[in-house]
């Protein structure tokens, strides 16, 4: 079989604290094909070149987020930048592949990025995404005419339970921004009775100064709130020192969540929204779904399964490595 060479998009990061999704799709990809732009250092401006035009296939991550650079100058230079490398590579036969990971910006969402996203749907040869409800919402609202296929995202290694004593009553982790609906929550939360008896830990970093300072109006001494970016050393630490892990996210742009894969790592009762691939793991019966905020107190009664054989089977087979097999198979018919 070809060994492809793959340019990941966006760059791997094996340093990074945050989202390690990219770096071991490259990883695991690497087993049986070369990521071009794997080691390339970020101002390593003639490599980068050189890797997009050695590449043979794109993988393409949340592409639709490029109209939202923090530097505002360059959004437009960028995004034509973007459309013209990509259609080049299209023109030179090279293949192209989207992983359709939300069904809009979580930083919202514009013309800009709308284009984008139907952009990717028409260009791209193949369309993944890790949420049943992403096929359906990828034929219905964009245009395409490539294969799209459904996987479950990958459990993360680094999530190791640790032997700790419960002291929360609920988690809610991972970057905060107004796209998880926190805030709303605890307008809700701070007028029911329930708030009186649960403890609750809010972790991750919020680089949204005003969003920041309407969650701190909300907080009560039942409320522990750390506005930082959270090592995965103290995460492991504080999702294993709590009862419940609480998803608040918004229904409007959510299909996938790496939160809730990591959380799953952890065997708690974990609570979200009836939506995308939250649903999906509703209906293998590991996670409690909820459509309003209203249904929350009740799910906080129920036990997780910690040693279900659904939950076993789900951990044990879906690996970065079984990912990249499935994906080796569908190369072959690129």
């Amino acid at each position: 079989m070809k060994r492809r060479k793959i340019f990941l998009f966006p760059r791997p990061n094996k340093h990074s604290e945050g989202n390690r999704y990219i770096y071991y799709f490259a990883k695991a990809l690497s087993a049986k094909n070369e990521v071009v732009n794997l080691n390339q250092k970020r101002d390593s401006k003639l490599k980068f070149l050189k890797h997009f035009f050695d590449a043979d296939t794109f993988i393409l991550n949340w592409t639709e987020s490029l109209v939202f650079h923090p530097h505002k100058k360059i959004r437009i230079p960028i995004v034509i930048a973007y459309l013209f490398g990509i259609t080049l590579s299209k023109l030179c036969r090279k293949k192209i592949i989207w992983v359709f990971h939300n069904k809009h910006s979580h930083n919202g969402r514009n013309w800009a990025s709308h284009l984008l996203l139907v952009f990717n749907s028409f260009i791209s040869d193949l369309v993944i995404t890790h949420a049943s409800e992403g096929v359906s919402y990828c034929k219905k609202h964009y245009y395409h005419k490539a294969n799209i296929i459904f996987h479950p995202h990958p459990v993360y290694p680094e999530a190791i339970p640790l032997n700790c004593e419960e002291i929360y009553d609920i988690i809610i982790w991972g970057d905060i921004r107004r796209a998880k609906s926190i805030l709303e929550f605890l307008q809700y939360w701070n007028h029911t009775t329930a708030s009186e008896k649960y403890k609750i830990l809010i972790c991750g970093q919020c680089i949204d100064d005003a969003y920041n300072q309407e969650i701190l109006k909300q907080l009560t001494p039942n409320i522990h709130y750390l506005n930082e970016l959270i090592k995965t050393a103290d995460l492991n630490k504080y999702l294993s020192s709590s009862k419940h892990i609480l998803f608040t996210h918004n229904y409007s742009s959510v299909l996938c969540s790496g939160s809730l894969l990591y959380s799953l790592s952890f065997r708690k009762n974990i609570i979200a929204p009836r939506i995308g691939a939250f649903n999906d793991f509703a209906k293998m019966g590991l996670v409690s779904a909820y459509d309003r905020f209203d249904e929350i107190p009740e799910l906080l009664n129920k036990q997780p399964k910690s040693h279900s054989k659904e939950l076993d089977d789900f951990l044990a087979g879906n690996t970065w490595e079984n990912f990249a097999a499935v994906l080796e198979k569908v190369f072959e018919q690129l």
